[in-house]
């Protein structure tokens, strides 16, 4: 948005105005800060009210990166970020999205905890931002796994899953996907957001025939590779 640096002081007078702003910013500042409030519980109702009002074809799988310059921020690390080619300092975020011919849109999204930020090692790091002990690192694909089973929990429209092929390359976590009964469709040589519209446009339009995907067997040696969206167009 045009408050540049996402301050609860920037959030609140961009909201509401600078003359209204000084009232509600410790507020907002007390909810971030110190308030416990169940982040998904909140999202998911989110994405509930937009796939009433809004037709979707497809969920998203992806994770982004948020470039940072200090080293306090949650999670930030000499990590991979997509936008920057290459490693970078940053915060990284497994996300997942819906999408269509022609929109797409964020329902839910949880931040990469690196190892470096767990451990003996880390706990001052940690208490410093408040990171709960229960709060341990994760892969992205069992954060991603965790986003899908959220979904489905949440009883919303069931829908295929799209993702690159840092996710579809992961056999264990295609087997999960298949194991929760979910339709899958890997994206080839992906290029962001309009390749996800892509995707889905071809689903809407029946050029992919989900009929036809392959499922992944429960023994290894007869699983097969899952052919990417491409095979089908």
């Amino acid at each position: 948005g045009p408050s540049g640096r996402k301050t609860a002081e920037a959030i609140v007078r961009a909201a509401l105005g600078a003359d209204r702003a000084p009232a509600r910013e410790r507020r907002m500042q007390r909810m971030l800060s110190d308030s416990a409030w169940n982040h998904r519980a909140l999202t998911l109702r989110g994405a509930e009210q937009l796939l009433a009002a809004s037709a979707f074809d497809a969920y998203t799988l992806d994770d982004t990166a948020i470039v940072k310059q200090g080293t306090h921020s949650v999670g930030v690390a000499n990590q991979y970020a997509g936008c920057e080619g290459g490693l970078a300092n940053c915060q990284a975020v497994v996300t997942a999205g819906v999408a269509s011919e022609h929109i797409s849109s964020l329902i839910a999204a949880q931040l990469f905890l690196p190892e470096s930020w767990c451990g003996d090692q880390a706990a001052a790091r940690r208490a410093k931002v408040r990171i709960p002990d229960r709060v341990q690192h994760r892969t992205k694909a069992e954060i991603a796994l965790q986003l899908v089973r959220d979904v489905r929990e949440a009883d919303l429209p069931s829908l295929p899953w799209l993702f690159d092929s840092g996710y579809g390359d992961n056999t264990a976590f295609r087997r999960a996907l298949a194991d929760l009964g979910a339709t899958v469709v890997k994206i080839e040589n992906p290029d962001g957001g309009d390749d996800a519209r892509r995707v889905a446009g071809q689903i809407a339009h029946g050029d992919i025939d989900l009929r036809q995907r392959e499922r992944i067997g429960p023994d290894p040696q007869i699983e097969r590779q899952p052919a990417g969206c491409r095979h089908h167009a």
